[in-house]
């Protein structure tokens, strides 16, 4: 059995389309990636005995993109959270009523 090589470099998922779930409750499954197009892959689950689990029709591949940097925020390249500080609303002592 041959194995087929993995995708190069930093890829990450952005479309699928044809994704139909077979059967849920696996503990154990096996993926098959098929090339299909420069940058897109047919994907075939199937459990321990070979019943498909999930099917995709096409994924397509992409090379990952780099985050925008927040300006002036100092969060790092790449990252989707930063630190903000914002001011909180001002406190008034409760109003006691005089009985």
């Amino acid at each position: 059995m041959t194995q087929a090589a993995a995708p190069d470099g930093d890829l990450t998922p952005s479309a699928w389309h044809g994704v139909e779930l077979h059967a849920s409750g696996a503990s154990e499954v096996r993926i098959r990636l098929t090339k299909t197009g420069p940058d897109t892959y047919a994907v075939a689950v199937a459990d321990a005995a070979g019943a498909p689990a999930l099917s995709v029709d096409s994924l397509v591949l992409e090379a990952r993109k780099p985050l925008p940097r927040a300006a002036g925020t100092g969060a790092e390249e790449g990252t989707l959270l930063r630190l903000e500080w914002v001011p909180a609303a001002r406190h008034r002592p409760p109003t006691t009523c005089a009985a």
